[in-house]
């Protein structure tokens, strides 16, 4: 089997590109279009690609919000492709392209499923390549679900998005070839049935942005998302609510991934066995009796009850069980947290202190349960394997070869030990979240505090590259040097030599 071959490959991923002023993660337009360009002007007679490992556009964040928007998606690229903080972006992915020698491939993340559609990349192919057929001959897609696979000199590389075992966030491929199939046959577009990773973006996360815009940038988000939302808005419990249904979603996913694709019948079946036991689990936890409830009443229900024992001044710890403390990420111990009625602030200290204790997260070499399930899902004989989706850098030997993380190029934040310890740090970090807004999280400064930073801007690249007798891997970071320029420098603990 004939497969690409490059001698540099350059791999950058999850850039979400897309959202109106507000909705907006990405923030490093001039390091990428730097990177861009400087690559496109490096060893003119090397074949050197650059792949965006998935997550390129961010649809989802884009107006209005659906979990597939086959007939607005050109509308939406075409006005990402020309928001001013995108733009200079798109520039450069243009003139890379038209240089001979260079390669763009496209691969599909789970933000940007749009871009699988024939049409969406023909727009896109026009647009970046012009009337340039040898251009539009070195821009590649890879949105089947299959990976791109490409030799670095000797060494075989495949690169993957990274949701593939993420139960949360798979796409339905499937699902997906019967719209492609509707549109080139100008029929009735079939519905998309979105991932729980999807619905919860587009049912609960994109209406909590419109108030705490940093919502995207937390990590690790599985455990202080739901914590710190509860704690600061009394508010959101209406919003979380939907919750439920996002949980049905993804067990059905979950279940449908280890049994193999049910029937339309099994599918809904399973649904409702999950909402059930979703509901069970909630009416078990808050004993009905103690709050004077009846055994007819739903899930809504139960929630308004909870909202008005609590301005009662019932007290939740005799209606509570702590056994739910850290089901379906967290969302219970924080709501319970939410019902003891503490403080919002200590509520969230407490609640961050225990749930980020220890905490790895941006461990270069931490094993998280992406790399563990990929490493599981692939070859060992692959000498590079790389993934994107978590937005976390990872450099890690596998039995034969090597694993990373291309990590992302928003920026994120990162709650230390240090600010939840330290009485003051604490104050400054609860200011920081409560005022919600992004120049908040980038300019502390401007509420007055100009010794705290909680952002952490890692552009990462993963770079491989032929040396002739080996090849040899490695992350590389976009930074300024002292002279305010771009530069590329390598994550000394990442270099991988492969001999092939």
């Amino acid at each position: 089997m004939s497969i690409p071959t490059f001698d540099q490959l350059h791999v950058v991923s999850d850039l979400h590109l897309g959202g109106g002023k507000g909705f907006q993660i990405f923030n490093q337009k001039d390091a990428l279009s730097w990177f861009v360009r400087n690559t496109a002007e490096d060893s003119p007679d090397k074949r050197i690609g650059i792949l965006l490992n998935g997550d390129v556009v961010d649809f989802l964040a884009e107006e209005p919000f659906k979990y597939l928007d086959p007939k607005g998606a050109i509308k939406k690229l075409e006005r990402i492709l020309v928001d001013d903080s995108f733009a200079e972006v798109w520039k450069a992915f243009m003139y890379f392209i038209q240089k001979e020698n260079r390669f763009l491939i496209i691969q599909l993340g789970n933000h940007d499923v749009e871009l699988a559609l024939p049409q969406v990349q023909n727009f896109l192919r026009k647009r970046l390549c012009k009337n340039n057929q040898d251009s539009r001959g070195r821009l590649i897609f890879s949105t089947n679900g299959n990976g791109y696979l490409c030799k670095v000199g000797g060494a075989d590389v495949l690169c993957l998005h990274g949701n593939e075992k993420d139960a949360w966030n798979p796409v339905d491929f499937n699902n997906l070839s019967d719209i492609i199939k509707a549109m080139n046959r100008l029929q009735e577009i079939p519905d998309w049935a979105p991932n729980a990773g999807t619905k919860m973006v587009i049912d609960v996360m994109n209406k909590i942005k419109k108030k705490y815009k940093w919502i995207d940038l937390l990590k690790p988000e599985t455990k202080t998302v739901p914590a710190l939302l509860l704690a600061l808005d009394n508010n959101i419990l209406s919003k979380l609510r939907k919750v439920s249904g996002v949980l049905a979603t993804f067990a059905k996913d979950y279940l449908r991934k280890k049994t193999g694709f049910l029937s339309a019948e099994d599918a809904d079946k399973t649904e409702m066995d999950e909402k059930l036991k979703f509901e069970k689990m909630l009416f078990d936890s808050y004993d009905t009796s103690k709050a004077s409830l009846n055994d007819k009443i739903g899930l809504e229900d139960l929630l308004k009850q909870i909202d008005t024992d609590i301005s009662k001044g019932i007290d939740p710890l005799d209606l509570t069980d702590s056994s739910l403390d850290e089901e379906f990420l967290g969302v219970f111990g924080a709501l319970w947290d939410k019902i003891f009625k503490r403080s919002p602030k200590k509520n969230t200290r407490d609640a961050l202190q225990k749930w980020l204790a220890e905490d790895s997260t941006f461990d270069l070499k931490r094993r998280d349960n992406n790399f563990s399930e990929i490493d599981k899902m692939v070859g060992e004989d692959l000498h590079f394997v790389i993934a994107g989706h978590t937005h976390l850098q990872r450099a890690i030997k596998r039995s034969k070869g090597f694993y990373y993380n291309s990590g992302t190029w928003i920026r994120l934040m990162q709650i230390t030990k240090e600010m939840l310890d330290d009485d003051g740090q604490f104050d400054k970090l609860w200011k920081v979240l409560e005022k919600g807004t992004m120049e908040a999280i980038d300019k502390p400064a401007i509420i007055g505090l100009n010794d705290f930073m909680v952002v952490k801007q890692v552009n990462t690249v993963v770079s491989i590259n032929d040396q002739k007798d080996e090849v040899l891997g490695c992350l590389q970071t976009v930074e300024k040097n002292g002279n305010g320029a771009f530069e590329l420098k390598n994550v000394p603990e990442s270099i991988f030599i492969c001999t092939v």
